[in-house]
């Protein structure tokens, strides 16, 4: 009679550190998801920015900082003495003329 109550909470326990299991591997999948949609969207913005540059024939640091300020991602333009950096690319200027681009990433 006690086997059966034993073998029963035991399935029990069993059955829910399985669905526990199964429910942390699905949220973390979905938070991964998140961060991977944020990188690709941050991405994206500096293609946009970087391509502005190039459309536009952009050569020295003024034009540049002036023609990103206008842009809606301006806010995450940091700017330093020689470089420019964006959201996950960074500007390298020489002589106030722009001579690379890196990814930071």
């Amino acid at each position: 009679m006690i086997k059966w109550k034993v073998a029963f909470f035991v399935v029990i326990f069993i059955w829910l550190i399985t669905i526990m299991l199964f429910g942390f591997i699905y949220f973390k999948q979905e938070i991964i998801i998140c961060f991977s949609k944020a990188e690709v969207e941050s991405f994206e913005q500096d293609l946009g920015n970087v391509s502005i540059i190039f459309n536009r024939n952009l050569k020295t640091k003024k034009q540049i900082e002036d023609k990103l300020s206008k842009n809606e991602f301006s806010p995450f333009l940091e700017k330093k003495v020689d470089t420019l950096i964006m959201n996950k690319t960074k500007l390298v200027f020489e002589n106030d003329t722009l001579v690379e681009i890196i990814k930071k990433y």
